[in-house]
């Protein structure tokens, strides 16, 4: 149990990975005016930039200044709103260092303590110090309740932050399932579930919680019974399928895809419990929704291939070498479609329906999809071109030839593409584009040092480097916030 117990304290405070430099200029306002709405006045952005970490506000104020120590924003685990921000500071004592070869950046010096030990301080939205020094300790947040959680301790401390009112739990753990706390107790196993108002909803005997799948928003949760098996409810947890199954892996549509206590594939009706598909030798099911089904089949010599069939017309069915599921991560795990890829140096798109999208060389790659455009590579081995298609089959035009494309992500996608190109000099270069393959910001730099501001976009605003200067623009191509960063003509590639 004690993997399993990890495996839910991983999904832990909301941190912004920012992994690449880049600058920004803007386009006429007929282009911008595609961008989402507007920045809500409580959005913060982690400002990280040549070591040292701040937390802006959508008005380029700083709320934290820079400064060494690492800052965290903490955000609701139901609507993604940042509430909180962490400090981690490392307490005085004995220092190692190792280095790492880290592509790109050479040899990097990292700095640890010998003891992992950290403090934490923990400030409101607004940059106001709520707690000081909290040794090795978790803050997460849900509605108007803060919990910290020390490492190695079976306390929680969960705090009303309209009233300061702080209740102490003995519980192995907090989960979230949509807008709900579930609090588990391994040793007496037995889950309770609270609303967002911290109102006991039930109480499970027999079970904790493991996780939950999605589907169409509707979160199911999968918890854990006797014997270390898994049991499937409904988003009010109540019991829809028993403690007789090893993992559950999907639901799509009326249909859940599990993990026999034999690890064997099958499908079960969501409904009824019933087995659709039952285990079957050497064969693993990827996706099934009643209409296509994906297997992963094994003969004799251990030889893998794939196999799609449509289910409404088992004519239709492809088998391969390589097939990849198609999926919108916002869509929970209903495929759009399937990526075939064949051995005799073709390869197609099926949509869900069936029907084939586009056809395609070997050695094509789809980057990603959405619901309304699908991003190819051509010919991933020669670094061909990238694409944009609609699932109709068009090509959506594109005013530059790009060798990467990529969908744009804050917590879930936006309808933004970053796509890279190279210039004549050598520099790579980023373009945001909408899904229509307009231009929204162009000529953004890459910084191949690792020492400049990190990319980010979140469809509000960009942080960015354009020249000389580095900071926060709007899609417009605006600075909200602009600091020099000049040290030589070096800086301008």
């Amino acid at each position: 149990m004690n993997h399993l117990r990890k495996n839910l304290l991983l999904y832990l405070c909301c941190f912004f990975g920012l992994g690449i430099a880049l600058c920004g200029c803007g386009k006429p306002d007929d282009l911008s005016e595609a961008t989402i709405t507007n920045a809500t006045e409580n959005r913060l952005y982690l400002y990280e930039a040549n070591g040292n970490y701040g937390i802006l506000n959508a008005g380029g104020e700083f709320i934290i200044a820079p400064q060494p120590n690492e800052l965290q924003l903490i955000c609701d685990r139901y609507t993604n709103e940042p509430r909180y921000i962490s400090m981690r500071k490392p307490i005085a004592g004995e220092k190692g260092e190792y280095m790492v070869e880290e592509e790109g950046l050479g040899e990097q010096v990292h700095i640890y303590h010998w003891d992992n030990t950290f403090f934490y301080d923990i400030y409101d939205a607004e940059g106001n110090l709520l707690y000081e020094n909290l040794e090795n300790t978790n803050c997460e947040t849900m509605g108007d309740y803060l919990i910290l959680h020390k490492e190695g301790e079976n306390r929680l401390a969960v705090i009303n932050a309209k009233t300061g009112e702080e209740t102490a739990m003995d519980t192995d753990w907090v989960s979230f399932c949509g807008n709900l706390f579930v609090f588990s107790w391994e040793s007496e196993h037995c889950a309770r579930v609270y609303d967002r108002d911290m109102q006991l909803l039930k109480e499970i005997p027999g079970y904790v919680y493991y996780y939950s799948l999605e589907q169409n928003g509707v979160r199911y949760p999968v918890m854990i019974g006797e014997n270390d098996r898994m049991a499937l409810f409904d988003d009010d947890f109540n019991l829809l399928l028993p403690a007789a199954y090893a993992y559950f892996e999907q639901i799509n549509g009326d249909f859940v895809l599990a993990n026999n206590t034999d690890y064997q594939s099958v499908v079960a009706s969501l409904a009824t419990g019933e087995l659709v598909v039952p285990p079957q030798e050497n064969r693993d099911i990827y996706y099934y929704d009643g209409d296509m089904a994906f297997y992963r089949l094994t003969d004799q010599y251990n030889n893998i291939t794939f196999s799609l069939v449509d289910l409404r017309d088992e004519s239709k069915t492809w088998t391969a070498p390589s097939i990849q599921i198609l999926k919108n991560n916002a869509m929970g795990d209903k495929a759009l479609g399937f990526y075939i890829e064949a051995a005799n140096s073709e390869a197609h798109i099926i949509n869900n329906q069936g029907e084939v999208v586009l056809d395609l060389p070997a050695q094509s790659w789809v980057e990603g999809v959405s619901d309304n455009v699908i991003i190819v590579k051509h010919n991933r081995a020669e670094n061909r071109p990238t694409k944009l298609y609609t699932w109709d089959g068009e090509e959506i035009p594109l005013e530059k030839t790009y060798y990467t494309i990529k969908h744009l992500y804050h917590f879930s996608p936006i309808p933004y593409l970053a796509a890279y190109y190279e210039t004549p000099q050598g520099a790579i270069q980023i373009d945001i584009l909408d899904e229509e393959g307009h231009i929204l910001l162009e000529h953004l730099q890459e910084n191949a040092t690792g020492t400049g501001l990190n990319f980010f976009c979140d469809g509000y605003r960009v942080l960015a480097r354009i020249g000389f200067s580095q900071g926060m623009l709007d899609m417009k191509g605006n600075w909200i916030y602009k600091e020099s960063i000049f040290d030589s003509f070096a800086n301008e590639y």
